[in-house]
């Protein structure tokens, strides 16, 4: 469903991702970056060539849509289910913690695939947000 919803606002997603990014704090440079809940990997996309990419995407639809991105490692599977070889510098989760069963394992595999210095990133909706304020209909994409 979010990758219908891409499809058909693809150019309004590019321009937003293409404003904010900037602002996005540059506490890495390089580094690798894990995406949890990718959807398309359009966020990965946007980030420069330094990084290792990699996506995590539940949906079978998405994932398939990721797939066209190049230089980016996409895996089609839960992140309780994914195992990594590697430590992640950044870790990403936006919208996924709430769809999540067993938030503690959720959590937890976060920790043990961040490196000793690496930060994670986790968004959650909430209606009375900023964000929600902002793009209404398009905010399920932030």
């Amino acid at each position: 469903m979010q990758a219908n919803l891409y499809k058909k606002n693809v150019n309004y997603f590019q321009k937003v991702l293409n404003k904010f990014l900037p602002y996005v704090p540059r506490i890495y440079v390089y580094g690798n970056f894990l995406d949890i809940g990718c959807n398309t990997g359009s966020l990965l996309s946007k980030l420069s060539a330094e990084w290792v990419k990699t996506g995590v995407e539940i949906s079978t639809e998405a994932y398939k849509v990721a797939l066209k991105n190049q230089n980016i490692k996409f895996h089609n599977t839960s992140l309780e289910n994914f195992n990594p070889e590697i430590k992640y510098h950044f870790v990403r989760a936006s919208h996924v913690i709430e769809h999540t069963i067993e938030y503690d394992v959720f959590l937890k595999k976060i920790y043990t695939i961040l490196d000793n210095n690496g930060y994670a990133l986790l968004y959650t909706p909430n209606t009375k947000s900023i964000s929600y304020l902002l793009f209404k209909k398009y905010w399920s994409q932030f």
